[in-house]
């Protein structure tokens, strides 16, 4: 799964919970678990960073290492 997710991400500079999950036939339950349990590997996006109002997404990136 984190092949995957890796792939995914790198194709586009951020990823949304929902479109990680359509891709992989996952749930979105199990899609935010997998990427909250895994915070060195992956971060969640700054809502002005993508052009929300919003004050929290679940839009995800990978942290630079």
């Amino acid at each position: 799964m984190d092949q995957t997710i890796r792939s995914l991400i790198t194709q586009k500079k951020y990823y949304s919970t929902n479109n990680i999950a359509r891709s992989l036939g996952e749930t979105r339950k199990k899609v935010n678990w997998y990427m909250f349990n895994h915070p060195n590997d992956y971060s969640l996006v700054d809502p002005m960073e993508v052009g929300s109002g919003k004050q929290k997404l679940l839009v995800w990136k990978l942290t630079q290492q």
